[in-house]
């Protein structure tokens, strides 16, 4: 099968997605990015910080890096990726956790974050109502129906180590000190905002 030479491969990744540049530069090392693909993307996507450190925090989906947010239909949308708008939470401690017979409730106070949605509420005129008061403490609140959710990528940092496992309910019964979580930010009935849980890191 016939391939195409280098010096056009390197042209089409000129207009490649920032995703489609990232899976490239890790499957390939004559890709990887340089200081010149960092600041192109960086200026690209208007973002905040002019090099590596504002584009890393993008691909890691820190919520801070987000600064183009659209809304199509039910769904928030991160222009940056053409994606549903998915982000990394803050961390959270064990206490702020609460597990009852049917679902699993992290609440978040960092301030920042609880900012961050509010500003998205505001904008698309939607109520958050996933913003709510714990022990008179503001906080970010995401839920995890467990009936419904019996199985949930989560990544276990236990002594230094990370294990991957799946069964819900299972790794939730055990005890861990800090959490957080891959959110999805969604509109549910009644124009309300909803954090969607995707995925879990918990330190053990």
């Amino acid at each position: 099968m016939a391939t195409l030479p280098e010096v056009i491969l390197d042209h089409i990744f000129q207009y490649c997605t920032l995703c489609t540049r990232s899976t490239t530069a890790m499957t390939a090392s004559r890709y990887m990015f340089n200081e010149k693909d960092w600041r192109r993307f960086s200026r690209r996507y208007r973002l905040c910080t002019d090099g590596r450190d504002g584009v890393k925090s993008l691909l890691s989906r820190e919520y801070s890096a987000q600064i183009s947010i659209s809304r199509r239909l039910n769904v928030f949308w991160s222009n940056h990726f053409c994606a549903p708008l998915i982000v990394w939470s803050p961390w959270t401690v064990s206490k702020c956790c609460k597990k009852t017979s049917q679902r699993m409730i992290f609440h978040f106070r960092n301030l920042n974050f609880i900012d961050f949605v509010r500003r998205i509420a505001r904008r698309h005129k939607v109520k958050a109502a996933c913003l709510q008061r714990l022990n008179l403490y503001e906080c970010a609140s995401a839920s995890i129906y467990l009936k419904n959710t019996k199985r949930m990528e989560m990544t276990i940092d236990k002594n230094s180590r990370k294990r991957r496992r799946f069964c819900l309910e299972n790794t939730l019964n055990k005890m861990f000190y800090r959490a957080r979580a891959l959110l999805e930010f969604r509109i549910v009935s009644g124009e309300r905002l909803n954090l969607r849980v995707r995925k879990l890191e918990l330190l053990a």
